[in-house]
């Protein structure tokens, strides 16, 4: 899939909720398109807390930050414009499942069926992620709805947080500023009993767009100004000078910058990570997509 971003007209829908991929992106959907029953970007974050928490404050936190940041209200689209699309809904979020461990098994609906998981006696809460997250995956995320769910999983002493997303969302420095908004949230409002969201500031998807199609144009121009500066000039014979395939195969000087070339270009991709992920570089200010993976679990007492 091309690096392109930015730079083109999405026509057919209102623009100001519809914009380009980014490059990182556009690798997420080609891959997810291509094996659909693999989930390589199906990503898990679990929270484990060695107390119980305030479901309607939690949930209020987790509904104020999907509203803040575009990203977690947008669904991607290859089918209205010649590339891919992502748009962004200003009256959908991702469902949020409180769930009960106290009771005998644990149900609830999933993609219109229903979920039943047993909750085995006196093993707490870790008994029961591992079976949440297997049934999860079990769920491929459709591109085409947010592909993001979020678990509170509540029990007399203890929770747990489970936010279910595909990688073409964020990444896992994203997810690290989320997670800290979210405590800084749910924290200052189990405190004062004020549910304040004004040092949340909203982020938005276009600025990165723009900034990461502007980037690519100069970045690429002065990377391969640079790496090819200090390179022999080389002339490459065009084939079709050659009356016959037999003259060209013959032809040493040919097969040899062919040759060349190929370990060239082969070789610049594990030698550049770096200027790669500069190409996906976002402030970090911003819950928005590029490159990265996230932590797994985190525990807090």
């Amino acid at each position: 899939m091309d690096n392109t971003s930015g730079d083109f007209p999405c026509n057919k829908m209102d623009t100001r909720k519809q914009l380009p991929l980014t490059p990182s992106q556009q690798g997420f959907l080609f891959h997810s398109l291509k094996d659909k029953k693999r989930s390589n970007y199906h990503e898990h974050f679990t929270c484990i807390f060695s107390q119980h928490v305030d479901s309607a404050h939690f949930k209020w936190a987790l509904e104020t930050l999907f509203r803040k940041h575009e990203c977690f209200r947008t669904d991607y689209n290859w089918e209205i414009d010649e590339r891919p699309c992502q748009v962004v809904k200003t009256d959908v979020l991702p469902d949020i499942y409180v769930l009960d461990c106290e009771q005998e098994e644990i149900r609830f609906l999933l993609a219109n069926d229903d979920i039943i998981i047993p909750v085995p006696q006196d093993d707490g809460i870790d008994a029961i992620i591992p079976q949440l997250l297997q049934a999860d995956l079990k769920y491929p995320f459709s591109l085409k709805t947010i592909p993001v769910r979020a678990y509170l999983i509540q029990s007399t002493k203890e929770s747990a947080f489970i936010l279910s997303y595909h990688h073409i969302v964020m990444d896992g420095w994203s997810l690290s500023l989320f997670i800290k908004q979210l405590l800084q949230l749910y924290g200052a409002a189990v405190v004062s009993g004020v549910r304040d969201d004004s040092a949340i500031i909203p982020s938005s998807l276009k600025p990165l767009v723009d900034t990461l199609s502007a980037r690519r144009h100069t970045f690429q121009h002065e990377y391969w100004a640079a790496y090819l500066r200090e390179g022999t000039p080389t002339c490459i014979v065009p084939l079709s000078q050659y009356h016959t395939d037999t003259e060209a195969e013959n032809n040493s000087y040919v097969n040899q910058t062919n040759h060349v070339e190929i370990n060239f270009f082969s070789g610049c991709v594990s030698e550049n990570t770096d200027a790669m992920q500069r190409l996906s570089y976002h402030p970090r200010s911003n819950l928005l997509c590029g490159l990265g993976h996230p932590a797994t679990t985190l525990v807090l007492c």
